[in-house]
């Protein structure tokens, strides 16, 4: 049986995000987020993605995936709790950047 956020399925233009920290194991080179913004993080973890905004019936997929670790707007999206955790679903034009965990370019 699929978890309970396994079965939440953003729609449209709409990713699902849960707020936390970039882990520790980041490079040097990673944005660091001020600690009077630690209160309620702008960092977050991309766990579903929507399948796009229609642009004169054309599907414009989001640019980010399941996985990546994106900085988004302090009062972006919709709180919601599944199963004791704290989902957001903010629309994929508030995400502002995807912070690159391994130092990578894509």
């Amino acid at each position: 049986m699929a978890s309970p956020i396994e079965q939440i399925r953003p729609l449209g233009n709409s990713v699902l995000v849960k707020r936390g920290i970039l882990p520790e194991t980041a490079p040097s080179s990673t944005i660091v987020v001020p600690d009077h913004y630690r209160d309620k993080s702008l960092e977050a973890s991309v766990l579903a993605v929507g399948a796009g905004k229609l642009k004169r019936g054309v599907r414009i997929p989001p640019e980010v995936k399941v996985g990546d670790w994106v900085l988004i707007q302090k009062h972006a999206g919709t709180v919601f709790r599944s199963e004791g955790s704290e989902l957001e679903l903010v629309d994929a034009g508030l995400i502002l950047c995807v912070l690159d965990r391994n130092g990578d370019s894509a």
